[in-house]
């Protein structure tokens, strides 16, 4: 089997609660990729997070464990909006925020 790689962008949602004082603590996950064609896949990750010139950027290293890809290395790189830290020292806090990711996975 030839190696591969793919790389494309992807939308996603996630419902994580974190404390403005937790916000860039490492951490593990397991996401699951719903591909275009119906297809899915579920990725296990360890999860790194920095601020990047007033972003917020969310490293996801792991491997694709089944489905599409399964055995591939992958990184997912989250790039958010700058979050009003202001809003931390709030009752309601931050509720959301939105960015731009990017998944990229490579195997043989």
């Amino acid at each position: 089997m030839s190696p591969f790689t793919f790389t494309g962008s992807t939308g996603f949602t996630s419902n994580t609660t974190l404390s403005c004082l937790s916000l860039t603590e490492a951490n593990t996950g397991v996401d699951l990729i719903s591909w275009s064609t119906g297809a899915t896949s579920t990725f296990s990750y360890n999860r790194t997070v920095s601020i990047v010139q007033g972003q917020t950027v969310v490293t996801l290293t792991g491997e694709i464990t089944s489905g599409w890809f399964q055995g591939a290395t992958a990184v997912e790189t989250i790039t958010s909006v700058a979050l009003d830290l202001g809003a931390c020292a709030t009752a309601e806090g931050i509720t959301s925020t939105y960015g731009v990711s990017e998944l990229t996975i490579t195997g043989s």
